[in-house]
């Protein structure tokens, strides 16, 4: 058997290093679970040797040495690890005096720990108690049966809650993050809103400094300096778009503009009927601020009308 040069080797000192034995990946394996905490290598190696010739048998432990409930056995044959995985699905398979069946699965795996050696467990009571006894199947009308039925009845249980328990936590998982990027969605909108405010502010005194300096001209006064009207320079809201009140360049005028402006000069009158109509315009097409805004309305520079905007070329020329 391929235990031998494990029991015979391993843990042995060699020219001043331990030896340590494993063995190569296998086909025939099983995974044995629910194992008693004084289930060793040899008892399981003992308990499957029922279904057929085995191979190896390690029951998996922690870094302490201490086992964690399951272990994997070497069958010589692939139908030896079948057989034992069918009847110990049919029947209720115990290993110590404690009515706890095993679960046996199949398993491959790539190499195997040393185990958890009988050499290792302490021998008290407990242990005597429960090894007071030969792996075996329980008969049915047995206490020993019922006891066994009910263990399996709850591993059943278990696993349809804990498939039940995944599927739960990865539905709030899913939640969580639809709740994130509903989160970043909403900040930023909010950035954007900000941005399109301080784009509206930056336009609404451009235009404001506008009629200042067209008021000014138009009383002989003194024009504002360069910098209030120059200094700070509205960018565009929206890339591609360039033109007057989105930061683009001077709009041209019309021949009829142009005669109109001269008129205008010419005549005070009218000069002053022009700029109560241009300021009851301007009034009616200020933009709401966003805070105003009805959800959803588009925000819309400050509207200058072609006779300011004329005046405001020519002075700025002059």
């Amino acid at each position: 058997m391929r235990n031998e040069p494990l029991a015979t080797l391993n843990g042995e000192t060699i020219r001043g290093r331990e030896v340590k034995v494993r063995f190569a990946a296998s086909s025939c394996s099983v995974k044995v679970a629910n194992l008693s905490p004084l289930v060793s290598n040899e008892l399981l190696e003992e308990a499957f040797s029922l279904f057929g010739e085995v191979e190896s048998a390690v029951v998996v432990t922690d870094e302490r040495g201490k086992s964690l409930g399951y272990g994997i056995v070497d069958f010589s044959r692939k139908s030896q690890a079948i057989t034992s995985i069918q009847r110990c699905k049919t029947g209720h398979f115990l290993l110590t005096k404690t009515a706890m069946p095993v679960l046996v699965t199949e398993m491959t795996r790539d190499s195997l720990d040393e185990g958890l050696p009988d050499r290792t467990l302490p021998k008290n009571n407990v242990y005597f108690a429960e090894r007071d006894c030969v792996p075996r199947f329980a008969e049915p009308g047995t206490i020993e049966f019922e006891i066994a039925s009910r263990w399996a009845a709850f591993y059943d249980h278990e696993k349809v809650m804990r498939d039940e328990l995944e599927v739960r936590v990865k539905e709030e998982k899913a939640n969580v993050e639809k709740e994130i990027q509903q989160l970043l969605e909403q900040h930023q909108t909010l950035v954007i809103r900000q941005e399109i405010a301080r784009h509206q502010q930056e336009q609404m005194r451009l235009a404001a400094a506008l009629r200042e300096q067209e008021t000014r001209m138009q009383h002989g006064g003194p024009p504002l300096p360069p910098g209030m009207m120059h200094h700070h320079h509205p960018q565009p809201l929206f890339p591609g778009l360039v033109g007057p009140g989105n930061g683009g360049g001077p709009m041209s005028m019309s021949p009829s503009s142009m005669q109109q402006h001269s008129s205008m000069q010419q005549n005070p009158s009218m000069q002053q009927q022009q700029q109560q109509l241009r300021a009851q315009d301007d009034h009616a097409r200020a933009p709401p601020l966003i805070g105003n805004a009805p959800p959803g309305a588009a925000v819309q520079p400050p509207f200058i009308p072609p006779p300011l905007m004329a005046q405001m070329l020519l002075n700025s020329r002059n």
